[in-house]
């Protein structure tokens, strides 16, 4: 699944995202589990987030030096406007990764950007191969499923080299469902809430992408705009199917009168959400928009007293502040397309722009592109 840039991202994704982590799927009984208020004490604290502090931007290039100068051509204005609609269509031929890797070298950064560019899992493979230890490889072979036959050894892997990432926990809580190992799955979810990071590694990626789209013949604000708004996010589906499981865990309980295990997956789920929503070292607004939807599957189900002890709030409450956010971004998109079609921001800003949301999130990027008074 590829991300699309912010617009598409916060005017489809508030309703599609929504839409498939609320509505559960019941896919057969799983034994309730009776881990009591003991997790769900645990799970009830805040999550440790430790913010990333903001990231030194590397020395302005030649060619980004040029774009600065150079006003957005008709070229780079269709390409954005194209984006703002979903498209274009932003993969790179063999031929062209081929000749970038040629002369760049197959570098474990090398090789995740010509996957992430063609969506081609050879290049995900041969990285895996090659370079079996760094946590960007082995996140991503674990958020494609990649080599499912060794899934457990690319788990144990990457809690190891990434012990501090919430997400190597995800991974395992999510195979410890699919294996009808649910008091496993509770246990990793409640180490996961104990951890100060959750790095998706995205825009740590975006750096050899941006290279390789230039390297593709692609203007420097396109290859930035594709480097950022382009890469694949397939680590959605992981939280779309352990947000689901964990329903599934509540659903049963309750149908079965387990109302301390319903319990517990709720505390869980509730805590999940925020930590998908708040946790990121990188802000963006598709974590945002996910751990709501998350959120509001929970509220939607869960037992009032439980929603207490973990949010401080009623259900009503919580889900009239998550309205306000939801509308906040729709409103952030709004003004950010209308700035967009009328053509008032200069190649130089949207280039700074996209720095910044690399290296400050998209929310403080966005506060700052809205600030800007029309250049022309």
């Amino acid at each position: 699944m590829k991300t699309r840039p912010v617009i598409a991202i916060v005017c489809g994704l508030v309703v599609a995202v929504a839409g498939w982590l609320i509505v559960r799927e019941f896919v057969g009984s799983r034994p309730a589990v009776k881990t009591g208020r003991q997790v769900a004490k645990a799970i009830t604290r805040p999550p440790a987030v430790v913010k990333r502090p903001p990231r030194r931007r590397p020395p302005a290039t030649k060619t980004f030096a040029s774009a600065a100068r150079d006003a957005m051509s008709d070229r780079e204005a269709r390409f954005i406007k194209s984006l703002m609609k979903g498209g274009p269509d932003m993969k790179l031929s063999a031929l062209e990764i081929e000749k970038y890797l040629a002369q760049h070298g197959r570098s474990a950064a090398n090789l995740l950007a010509a996957f992430q560019a063609s969506n081609n899992d050879r290049y995900l493979k041969e990285a895996a191969a090659a370079f079996p230890n760094d946590p960007h490889v082995q996140f991503l072979v674990l958020s494609r499923n990649a080599l499912p036959e060794e899934r457990a050894k690319w788990i144990a892997a990457f809690q190891q080299a990434a012990p501090d990432n919430r997400l190597a926990n995800f991974f395992a809580a999510l195979d410890g469902f699919k294996n009808n190992q649910p008091a496993d799955a509770l246990q990793q979810m409640i180490a996961a809430a104990a951890k100060p990071s959750y790095d998706d590694y995205l825009f740590e990626q975006s750096a050899a992408a941006e290279a390789l789209y230039a390297g593709a013949g692609w203007s420097p604000l396109e290859a930035k705009f594709a480097a950022t708004f382009g890469l694949m996010m397939p680590q959605l589906s992981m939280m779309r199917d352990l947000s689901r499981e964990l329903g599934v865990m509540e659903a049963t309980a309750m149908a079965g009168g387990d109302m301390a295990t319903a319990q517990t997956a709720a505390s869980v789920g509730l805590g999940f959400a925020r930590q998908v929503a708040e946790g990121t070292t990188m802000p963006t607004y598709v974590n945002e928009l996910v751990g709501q939807a998350i959120e509001r599957q929970f509220l939607s189900t869960a037992d009032p007293a439980v929603i207490e002890q973990v949010l401080g709030q009623a259900a009503a409450d919580r889900l009239a502040e998550l309205d306000r956010q939801r509308n906040d971004i729709r409103q952030i998109a709004n003004q950010w397309s209308a700035r967009i079609e009328a053509g008032d921001l200069s190649a130089a800003e949207l280039s700074e722009y996209l720095d910044l949301v690399r290296y400050v999130g998209e929310p403080e990027a966005n506060r700052w592109l809205l600030s800007l008074k029309p250049s022309r």
